[in-house]
């Protein structure tokens, strides 16, 4: 096919400054700026709850103002952290099955990369991080990157973002976002740090969510038309805004197959350079569509950068939680949560106010009963406290008590009633929590939990969407950056095992496997207790114990890499049992030769293949030994050979040693019976 390459001279620029573009982008921007207002401030008030700031400024400055406490008993921060442990005792792992037969080496090679990828980065800490975000809000966000910051030659790092930076398109309504045409991020930088990074460039100053916007939506779509753009707030700031803008368009492309039946691909550009060439030469082709990934960053109405996305997926991925259907938005669990905690915030506020503060109840006055007004309204609540009274005020006796007012009858259970419903209006109730302080069968109780976990299906059922999206996107980093050379480690710590890593041997046709980790300790606990009830069922069965068990065991790693080791080795174990048996048939011939004559010839032949059997054991235990050292593994048919090997070896020395036995046997019967006979003529 070198005439069709021979044909392409020279490639189109891909992109350009098309003022068309950053008019769209634009436009887009603000969009879903306009789209996400009101969820934002639902957002950062459902991040208050978490935290404990449950009173608005203006709830505190009238309850100040009233002598009362603004009182927060959070009930929300508990049941977050229910849910988000929850995952964090349940990890997953992320893994690559082949779709091919012959691909199964490849597989294990993506998934010993991807496993040391993942760990170099703390990818399980960060997206545990975007799994609370999403509980709380609805929506978490990762960033998946190559840094140059510690390795020169570029590391994949996977960060969580804060969601409140994001914007993504209006118009998209799967779960995960599956359905974007575009992503973007706001990242605010200062002075020094633009200029450090985009040093040709001049910053406009500003932010793109101006903290003094009023919240107001309106329709802005066809504001950037006008010479005077008044959709953006104005605001001095010290802060520059870029934004950080992913999406995919269509892109026409020729699949073409030469004279070898091979399939090349071309875009549109490049296949009219070669049409004439390969319609001349009656080759066939067809044209398809195909998505392409581009990336840009802007700074005010400035492109600072603009070319293609890192890998041919959304670098910058999200979490959904639930969606709200009518306003197309996602919520977390919070937001059920935000009006039984705030009654009961409330409650318990008045029911302390009414215990300090009116205690003696309120009552009525004629003017003048009191000889201070101000003095009296400061003891009434005071129960230990004298009021003076000006003469006939009092009309039975000079001196009377005062009785305590009534409690509001229900208050308190209005209050036990608020506090319950922070749990129950979102499903998570005390057993998934571990605080349920009732008796109760251990099997009603496991029913309960696994009761409030489907509750939360939706929530669990995205993350493992996303884990298989980040595995993807993992997969495509690791062969377009960091399949180099470098050396991974595919061992444990204890073991280190480490080997190059190629793009000739990523080529997989692969699916991705969300699994639970063995690191999980609620995975390991459920695990190891079924092992331990199968294994001696097992053993006396005769099936092997496969060294993977002990991932699960609640041991040592240290321990559990040694132990594995020595299960993972049983030829050296068999050629030490081979050695002793044959030490001990070298031995029971020697014995043999000394006590009778045996033919000095077959005594040497046999000697001699015993011999040869050891030193040929000895080989192959000095093989497997210097494999081990070079950490080559063992392969099954090898094994098998060799322990085939040993079988017949032992064999030969056991029957030769018979015969030996019946020939020595008979030999002497043959000279008793001569005995006997010369012993009849005499």
């Amino acid at each position: 096919m070198g005439g069709i390459e021979e044909e392409i001279k020279d490639t189109d620029p891909a992109f350009s400054d098309d003022e068309e573009l950053v008019r769209e982008i634009t436009k887009n921007l603000k969009e879903g700026r306009n789209h996400l207002l009101e969820w934002r401030d639902e957002a950062r008030e459902c991040f208050d709850y978490f935290a404990g700031n449950q009173w608005s400024e203006e709830d505190i400055q009238t309850l100040q103002e009233d002598n009362r406490a603004p009182i927060v008993f959070n009930r929300t921060f508990r049941t977050v952290n229910g849910v988000t442990g929850l995952e964090t005792d349940n990890r997953q792992d992320i893994s690559f099955s082949p779709m091919e037969e012959d691909d199964g080496g490849k597989a294990e090679l993506w998934n010993a990369a991807i496993k040391w990828v993942r760990s170099n980065c703390d990818a399980e800490d960060e997206e545990s991080e975007m799994f609370q975000d999403t509980t709380i809000c609805g929506m978490g966000w990762t960033e998946t990157r190559i840094s140059y910051e510690e390795n020169l030659n570029g590391d994949i790092v996977e960060d969580r973002i804060d969601p409140l930076q994001m914007i993504y398109d209006p118009n998209a309504r799967k779960q995960n976002l599956a359905d974007t045409r575009w992503r973007a991020r706001e990242k605010e930088y200062s002075e020094r740090e633009f200029r450090e990074i985009w040093k040709d460039k001049d910053p406009q100053f500003g932010s793109f969510w101006p903290d003094n916007y009023d919240g107001n939506v309106h329709d802005a779509t066809d504001a950037f038309l006008y010479e005077n753009d008044q959709s953006d707030p104005l605001k001095k700031s010290k802060s520059v805004s870029v934004i950080q803008y992913q999406w995919w368009e269509w892109e026409t492309m020729y699949r073409v197959v030469d004279r070898e039946n091979n399939i090349l691909g071309f875009t549109d550009s490049k296949f009219k350079k070669i049409k004439d060439f390969v319609e001349s030469e009656g080759l066939r082709y067809i044209k398809q569509p195909r998505k392409v990934y581009k990336q840009a960053f802007l700074n005010g109405k400035q492109i600072l950068e603009m070319g293609p996305a890192p890998i041919d997926r959304f670098s910058l991925n999200c979490m959904t939680g639930f969606r709200d259907r009518n306003t197309n938005t996602w919520f977390g669990i919070v937001r059920p949560m935000k009006d039984p905690q705030m009654w009961a915030n409330k409650w318990m506020s008045q029911i302390l106010h009414i215990i300090n503060s009116n205690a003696k109840g309120g009552l009525l006055a004629e003017e003048g009963a009191f000889k201070s007004i101000r003095d009296a309204e400061d003891k009434w609540s005071k129960t230990n406290s004298i009021i003076t009274t000006n003469p006939g005020a009092i009309t039975q006796g000079k001196i009377q008590t005062r009785e305590s007012p009534r409690y509001p009858e229900g208050l308190d259970r209005m209050l036990q009633l608020a506090m319950q419903s922070v749990s129950e209006v979102t499903g998570v109730n005390l057993e998934m929590l571990g605080v349920a302080n009732r008796d109760q069968a251990a099997s009603l109780e496991l029913s309960r939990k696994e009761a409030g976990v489907k509750i939360l299906g939706t929530l669990f059922n995205a993350l493992r969407r996303y884990r298989k999206v980040q595995g993807r996107v993992m997969a495509a980093f690791i062969k377009n950056y960091i399949a180099d050379g470098r050396l991974i480690r595919v061992v444990g710590e204890r073991k280190k095992q480490f080997i190059p890593l190629l793009q000739d041997g990523l080529s997989l046709k692969y699916d991705v496997v969300v699994d639970e980790s063995p690191s999980s300790p609620n995975m390991q606990d459920k695990v190891f207790m079924v092992i331990s009830n199968l294994m001696p069922t097992l053993l006396q069965a005769g099936i092997p114990i496969p060294p993977e068990v002990l991932d699960y065991a609640p041991l040592p790693e240290a321990l559990k890499t040694k132990w594995k080791e020595t299960l993972a080795n049983p030829a050296k174990q068999q050629h030490e049992n081979q050695m002793k048996q044959i030490t001990m048939a070298l031995a029971q011939l020697e014995a043999a030769k000394k006590e009778k004559e045996v033919g000095e010839t077959e005594s040497k032949t046999i000697l001699n293949m015993a011999k040869a059997q050891q030193a040929a054991a000895i080989g192959e235990d000095e093989a497997a030994q210097a494999a081990n050292k070079l950490g080559l593994d063992t392969m099954a048919h090898a094994s098998k050979d060799r322990q085939l090997q040993q079988d017949t070896a032992r064999k030969d020395v056991a029957m030769i040693l018979d015969q030996k036995r019946k020939d020595k046997a008979l030999q002497l019967e043959t000279e008793r019976k001569n005995r006997e006979r010369n012993e009849g003529d005499e």
